[in-house]
C-alpha cells in the first residue's frame, strides 16, 4: 500500500511540475507578445492623426524606414526616413523631417490588396 501511495504521489508531482513548466513557458511567450503589442500601440497611438484608419482596421506593425525610389518620381520625397506602418488595410508612411522641431506629414497610403509582388534584396542593407 505505501509503495502504491508513493508511485502515485511521484506521479502527482510529475504532473505538477510538467504544467506549471508548461504555463511559465506560455506566460513567458505571452509577456513578449505583449511587449511588442504596445510598442506597436505606442507608434500608432502617436501617429494616429497621419493614418486615417478605417473602421475595421487594424494595426500589425510599424516600423522605421527609408523612402528610397518609390514611385513617386520626384526627388522631393527621395530617401526620408519615417515610419512604415502596415494595416491590415493599407500601408502608409509617415515622412519625420527637422533637426531641432520634429515635424510629421503623411507621405502615402496605399492598399494592401494593390501590393502584387514584394521582394526583398540585399545582404547587408535590406530593401523591399
Amino acid at each position: 500500500i505505501l509503495e502504491n501511495l508513493n508511485r502515485s504521489y511521484n506521479s502527482i508531482t510529475d504532473f505538477i511540475e510538467n504544467n506549471v513548466n508548461t504555463i511559465n513557458t506560455s506566460l513567458a511567450n505571452l509577456s513578449k507578445n505583449l511587449v511588442f503589442i504596445d510598442k506597436i500601440t505606442f507608434y500608432f497611438k502617436n501617429y494616429i492623426k497621419f493614418l486615417n484608419l478605417a473602421e475595421e482596421e487594424k494595426p500589425v506593425y510599424a516600423i522605421y524606414a527609408k523612402l528610397a525610389n518609390g514611385l513617386n518620381t520626384e526627388d522631393k520625397y527621395k530617401k526620408n526616413k519615417g515610419i512604415l506602418f502596415i494595416t491590415n488595410f493599407d500601408l502608409s508612411f509617415v515622412r519625420e523631417r527637422g533637426k531641432r522641431k520634429r515635424k510629421q506629414e503623411g507621405i502615402f497610403k496605399a492598399p494592401v490588396k494593390d501590393l502584387t509582388k514584394v521582394q526583398v534584396r540585399g545582404k547587408l542593407f535590406k530593401k523591399l
